[in-house]
């Protein structure tokens, strides 16, 4: 069951990558110099050393991740089926307020986008993953 969270992970990650023309990836916009506001419950996705995660983005405090890759267009944090559910329900409400829009919506995943970053959260029953490409 290990290897095949790991998999979805992976596939998650590689699906958000996607193809591309150019041969660099884009530049991380700069951070903003507006100080975050944090959610009750909540920390910066980049306390979870996620260097390269959006400037700003939160996720539930606590979370215990299972895997973690961070790349400068590409940043994954892969959960428990709890902590995915979890997750879920605090991006369901927080979302909006980082400057995120829900582009899909269900009871076990979303998709998002904000003007530099697309998004995405999937839970299954052995595994989640949320997953954050740079875009522009």
């Amino acid at each position: 069951m290990y290897w095949l969270g790991l998999l979805l992970v992976l596939l998650i990650a590689i699906g958000l990558l996607g193809c591309s023309d150019n041969a660099v990836p884009p530049s991380p916009p700069a951070s903003p110099t507006a100080p975050v506001v944090i959610p009750d419950g909540g920390q910066l996705l980049s306390g979870y050393s996620l260097e390269n995660a959006p400037y700003g983005f939160t996720v539930p405090a606590d979370l215990k991740p299972t895997i973690k890759i961070d790349q400068k267009n590409l940043v994954t944090l892969g959960l428990s089926p709890a902590d995915g559910m979890l997750t879920h329900d605090y991006l369901m409400r927080h979302l909006n307020t980082m400057g995120f829009s829900v582009d899909g919506s269900s009871a076990d995943s979303l998709i998002f986008h904000d003007a530099h970053w697309q998004g995405a959260l999937t839970v299954t029953v052995e595994t989640a993953a949320l997953t954050l490409r740079l875009v522009k």
